[in-house]
């Protein structure tokens, strides 16, 4: 029974030196990256309205290297347009959207963050809204931080 302790806690010992101490630094040290979609004041239907995806990383403009996937959705989660958003080199990604009607939407950005996929919602009254609308669009909004880990 001792001889077999003795091959194992050699194999145990020899597989814990080769683990990399830097790894747990080099996680703790990543900042947060955070999004947030801009839209321009009161938006109306049937028009073409900017669109800006903001991604910072301790408040500091990050450089996105992939397509910014967007997606525009009823407030009752029915997909109406997919598109994508080139990387800036230089400035904030930009697009333009047409709303379809008055009411409420749904835009969620897909951003590709390193090895990882940082989503973002907002949502958006677009033209008059109902009394009912309008509650809906001014209820709390909940958002996830952009760390990484889903």
């Amino acid at each position: 029974m001792k001889k077999m302790w003795i091959p194992a806690l050699l194999l145990l010992l020899g597989a814990c030196s080769s683990l990399d101490v830097n790894n747990h630094n080099e996680y703790n040290d990543r900042k947060p990256v955070s999004a947030f979609i801009h839209t321009d004041g009161a938006l109306a239907a049937g028009a073409l309205e900017p669109v800006q995806i903001h991604v910072l990383q301790n408040g500091e403009p990050y450089k996105i290297q992939e397509d910014i996937k967007l997606t525009l959705s009823s407030f009752e989660k029915v997909t109406i347009e997919t598109t994508s958003m080139d990387p800036q080199e230089d400035s904030t990604p930009e697009t333009f959207i047409e709303f379809p009607e008055d009411g409420l939407y749904r835009l969620r950005a897909d951003i590709p963050v390193k090895e990882h996929n940082l989503q973002v919602t907002k949502r958006i009254g677009v033209g008059n809204l109902t009394q009912r609308e309008q509650q809906k669009l001014n209820a709390k909004q909940h958002s996830t931080p952009a760390g990484g880990h889903h």
